[in-house]
């Protein structure tokens, strides 16, 4: 079977002698007692946010040392440059993220809206009706016209529908803390399926709005450090660091003293998903506090507080002198090879095999240069006059070929907008991060004599 639906990452490229590297030191330290005076200090606070024992229940906000580290690491990148660790929370992953802040920032009865981008990471969506959301979806589409900046949600789209709702919603929130009248979800970097890069003005404006229009945007930013760019061209600027929406929010004058942003980040696309540590980066320290104040995050503290301390020795720089840089940032550069190396791979094949009309991540398929630049996934759409029966052709490549291709149908937001966009029949994923090249190569080219086939067939038939 070759797997091109699944979005995880290869098990081989699992940075398994670093991590037991991180161990072994962060054992030694454990062993050398450095924590274990930590609960005989007086002040209380310095116990409960910085000091508190590997081993013990984590403070709510998660590891300072974590926290402090990822924020020296990303500083050196030129980035979060004025946030502060009290900004940040560990989490046990993305999912976790996002399911918390749903938690802690929506009210059924007052928040009126869940906006989702579509097509759309489908996983998400089953967090929100979890949450008792499901009526409140909705989904808006995706712009990706480089050529006027326009990169990302649909904000026209956006806008019509937050200015149609303030005309009629008169409700108030009744839960403690602060609650937003509207979310929105999307994931502004190698996006989930589509794979493309929100422009900078798109950001710039979609604060702007949420700061208008009591909105708290939740961005996924998992695969911001896969970056695997091979190509330059006139319209990408591939070696662009894009600001965070939380960077844009903290740098508008109009930002409340509240927020109206949450990074949600992981390291499971970096370092290995089972070893569930992540965090958020928020507006506030103020909203950082209340996103951790969940009751099973207070009861048991913050998630996976053993775990971030080993992740810990793989962000913080090296004590070695002969080690210039982050463990971590040799991790990502292996990485960003392995996946370009797939990614290019497949999409020669693609170029030269899908039907004239084609687009891939929303471009005709005729160049690299436009492909997306990074993350796990291609999103493939056929022509509107291919007239195939897309779902059947994949589910007999499947089950006679042996071949995983993910359909589109599943990256539907359902929703109080329209019911479908249509990506079933015509649309599909393509992921990159599980298969090695030689099986990306072959998977691919089954799939498009698939189509080739299905396309004929198709035409011998109308022509009888």
């Amino acid at each position: 079977m070759i797997d091109l639906a699944r979005g995880h990452p290869s098990t081989r490229l699992f940075p398994v002698e670093r991590f037991q590297k991180a161990t072994q030191t962060f054992l030694e330290k454990l062993a050398s007692g450095q924590w274990d005076g930590s609960t005989q200090l007086s002040d209380e606070s310095l116990v409960r946010e910085r000091d508190r024992h590997p081993m013990q229940y984590g403070a709510d906000l998660g590891s300072h040392d974590l926290r402090a580290s990822i924020l020296e690491w990303e500083r050196s990148r030129g980035i979060s440059r004025n946030l502060h660790p009290d900004m940040l929370g560990v989490t046990c992953g993305a999912s976790y993220g996002l399911m918390n802040a749903v938690t802690q920032f929506a009210e059924q009865g007052y928040t009126s809206r869940i906006f989702m981008i579509t097509p759309a990471y489908f996983l998400a969506a089953r967090i929100f009706i979890d949450a008792g959301f499901e009526d409140c979806l909705t989904a808006i589409d995706e712009v990706n016209n480089l050529d006027d900046g326009l990169v990302g949600p649909d904000l026209k789209q956006l806008t019509a529908y937050v200015e149609g709702d303030a005309a009629r919603s008169k409700s108030e929130a009744t839960l403690a803390g602060k609650r937003f009248k509207y979310i929105f979800y999307g994931v502004p970097n190698f996006s989930n399926p589509s794979g493309i890069t929100w422009t900078e003005s798109t950001r710039k404006d979609l604060v702007r709005l949420a700061q208008k229009h009591d909105m708290l945007i939740i961005t996924d930013e998992v695969y911001e450090g896969l970056s695997c760019s091979t190509v330059k061209n006139e319209h990408v600027n591939t070696s662009e660091v894009h600001s965070r929406m939380v960077d844009l929010d903290l740098a508008s004058k109009k930002t409340t003293g509240f927020g109206n942003c949450i990074g949600n980040r992981s390291f499971s696309k970096y370092l290995g998903p089972g070893l569930r540590v992540g965090y958020v980066a928020c507006s506030s320290t103020q909203m950082a506090a209340q996103f951790s104040a969940g009751g099973a995050n207070h009861s048991g503290g913050a998630t996976s507080q053993l775990t971030s301390y080993i992740v810990r020795e793989l962000v913080r720089e090296g004590d070695d002198s002969r080690q210039s840089t982050y463990p971590i940032v040799e991790i990502l550069a292996e990485l960003q090879e392995v996946y370009a190396l797939r990614r290019d791979a497949m999409l020669e094949v693609l170029f030269a095999s899908l039907p004239k009309g084609s687009l891939v991540n929303g471009h005709d398929a005729a160049s690299i240069a436009l492909a997306p630049q990074g993350g796990y996934f291609l999103w493939v759409t056929l022509p509107q006059h291919s007239h195939i029966d897309l779902p059947d052709v994949l589910s007999r490549l499947r089950d006679e070929k042996g071949v995983l291709v993910m359909p589109g149908l599943g990256f539907e937001v359902k929703s109080s907008g329209p019911e479908s966009r249509g990506w079933a029949s015509r649309c599909f994923r393509l992921s990159f991060s599980w298969e090695e090249a030689d099986k990306c190569v072959k998977g691919v080219k089954k799939l498009c004599q698939a189509i080739d086939e299905a396309w004929m067939h198709k035409h011998e038939t109308a022509e009888q």
